[in-house]
């Protein structure tokens, strides 16, 4: 009897497992590209995301220095609003181009207004700059466009400038509400403490101090922080210590200031790096209504 020598379910096992590795590997390879798509989304994403901080704190260096800083995009550091482990470069490692061009046109005055016109691009997912890294004109600053997978921006320090003026006037809006809520708060207190008949005797209460407390007497009293600079005779609530008497101007004496409304001291310089000056009585009004004066 002849023995047989092929195993029919042998072989199509063989063929089965065959099939099935090269299932695996498709599938490998699909969820290889699809994490290498990730990725390079994830670092396009990151990048533009860089490009916009730099540019914003390329304009402000610009702005406040007077430095176009051409070439040196480290420079520009201490002025990005997000840390960004290497500004020179962008998510791949690859270095940034870099170009800038100045122009100096007359304003109505008939004085002349510097402009720096900026274009910052990445060599994108490939790693090959493909677009322009020098300018020779303000036409070519004009016409130019990031070309191929290259992530580019162009931008001028007249938009920084304008985004600066903004922001700043958004700062001082904040102060102002905030001080206006200190004020509020302060004269809802004393009124309380002055509606009670055993308190109006109290100079906070009768402010003149000889007739007799007078129905809302209390409310012609100067409810703002005092000014170092405010001279007038004009009866503050609560009486300000040494330590409470801020000084425009003065850095520190700012930043307390500040701390006392419950904001960030980060809001005692402008983007143009001007300290905030304040005045509590600008017209030094004996009495009130009390205006007080915010700006940098």
């Amino acid at each position: 009897m002849m023995r047989q020598l092929f195993n029919p379910r042998g072989a199509m096992f063989g063929i089965d497992a065959r099939i099935a590795v090269f299932v695996l590997a498709l599938a490998a390879l699909a969820v290889t590209a699809v994490q290498t798509n990730r990725v390079a989304r994830d670092r396009t994403i990151l990048t533009e995301a860089h490009l916009k901080t730099i540019e914003h704190a390329v304009g402000q260096y610009a702005l406040v220095t007077g430095n176009d800083g051409h070439g040196m995009l480290i420079d520009y550091a201490e002025f990005l609003e997000v840390s960004i482990p290497d500004p020179t470069q962008d998510a791949w490692g690859n270095p940034l181009g870099f170009a800038q061009w100045t122009t100096t046109p007359a304003l109505p005055d008939g004085s002349a207004e510097t402009l720096h016109h900026f274009i910052l691009v990445s060599a994108g997912p490939d790693g090959v700059m493909d677009s322009a890294t020098s300018l020779a004109s303000l036409a070519a600053w004009q016409a130019w466009a990031p070309v191929g997978d290259d992530l580019g921006r162009k931008f001028t320090t007249l938009h920084i400038r304008d985004e600066l003026y903004r922001d700043r006037e958004r700062r001082l809006q904040r102060i102002r509400e905030a001080l206006d809520r200190l004020a509020t708060t302060r004269r809802a207190a004393l009124v309380a403490f002055c509606d009670v008949g055993a308190n109006q005797t109290h100079s906070d209460c009768n402010i003149n101090g000889v007739s007799g407390y007078q129905t809302d007497e209390e409310l012609s009293s100067h409810f703002y922080p005092r000014a170092s600079s405010d001279s007038s005779t004009s009866k503050f609530y609560p009486v300000p210590l040494p330590d409470n008497t801020f000084t425009s101007a003065d850095i520190t004496s700012m930043q307390a200031l500040l701390s006392l409304l419950g904001l960030p001291t980060a809001l005692a310089m402008d983007g143009f790096d001007r300290i905030l000056k304040y005045a509590s009585n600008p017209t030094q009004n004996p009495t009130g209504p009390y205006l007080v004066r915010v700006w940098y």
